[in-house]
């Protein structure tokens, strides 16, 4: 094919894209008048061409999704009560690197699985980064996994950067197996799913919800909350996908290095956002792991 023929029908098949989305005014090339029956007849397939969105695909959003509030769409009121609410702010960390499974490993001894030196190193890293992106003057909360390796992490952002966090550890965000995954690639037992997927959904029920409004109406928008959880990455996983009420059986799609930030915002109306997922830039190329 000559490149001036090649530039024609690139020409009219972006034109003709452009008109199916309503996009007026597209210039053609005059190239394109070279062989006019082969671009008219390239057009003509591309014009039957349409974008369908299935409606299956579509999803309703829930703003009382925590049930903090009687439920339905926000009102007027309801907005001007949300709007004196802080945001909270997640700060979702996953351990650093922890000495390796077995085959024979089981859940009593991955409890026990300590970081390694270079875990503890991005541990160090996250706290420094952590101590960056939360002002100084914000009040903060950590909450970690009682597992060996997620409190191995916790103490080290916490010596390093926030000695004054409120601390709280919670065994419902232990590492373990959420929903089944598809495409199930993990192929774990039917019966650690039925263990530990609900005990994981009761951790994203008993983390993740809206601030209180406060009792007295406020003079300016209250200042954010910030909670650091450092747990694991299956968790994570999980909880990012119900937190922005996503397919949760997705969570296996992702994938998180260790040490990494994972922030998500939940707004006093009920509205979240996730601004990051795995962030580990901050990190040079040869500590990047995800054991």
């Amino acid at each position: 094919m000559t490149s001036a023929r090649a530039r024609g029908l690139a020409s009219i098949a972006f034109a003709s894209v452009c008109a199916g989305l309503g996009v007026q005014g597209v210039a053609v090339s005059p190239h394109a008048r070279a062989e006019p029956s082969v671009a008219a007849a390239e057009a003509a397939r591309l014009s039957k061409r349409k974008i369908i969105v299935d409606a299956r695909a579509r999803t309703s959003w829930d703003w009382n999704w925590d049930g903090r509030s009687s439920g339905g769409d926000p009102t007027p009121s309801d907005s001007v009560a949300a709007s004196a609410a802080p945001t909270k702010v997640y700060w979702l960390v996953r351990h650093g690197q922890a000495t390796e499974e077995t085959p024979e490993t089981d859940a009593a001894a991955d409890g026990e699985r300590k970081l390694t030196d270079l875990g503890r190193k991005q541990a160090s890293f996250t706290a420094r980064r952590l101590k960056e992106l939360i002002p100084s003057t914000a009040s903060v909360k950590m909450t970690h996994s009682t597992m060996v390796r997620a409190k191995e992490t916790a103490d080290i952002i916490a010596a390093e950067a926030f000695p004054n966090a409120t601390r709280k550890s919670s065994e419902l965000i232990r590492e373990g197996a959420p929903v089944r995954p598809e495409p199930d690639t993990w192929r774990q037992a039917e019966h650690v799913h039925v263990t530990d997927a609900p005990r994981i959904e009761a951790g994203f029920r008993e983390t993740f919800h809206r601030a209180p409004s406060p009792s007295s109406a406020a003079t300016k928008p209250p200042p954010p909350e910030h909670e650091i959880v450092v747990c694991h990455g299956n968790v994570i996983r999980y909880s990012v996908l119900r937190a922005l009420q996503l397919p949760p059986d997705a969570w296996l799609r992702i994938g998180l290095y260790n040490g990494s930030i994972t922030r998500v915002e939940v707004r006093g109306d009920g509205g979240v956002s996730l601004r990051c997922l795995g962030d580990a830039g901050y990190m040079t190329a040869d500590m990047l792991t995800h054991n």
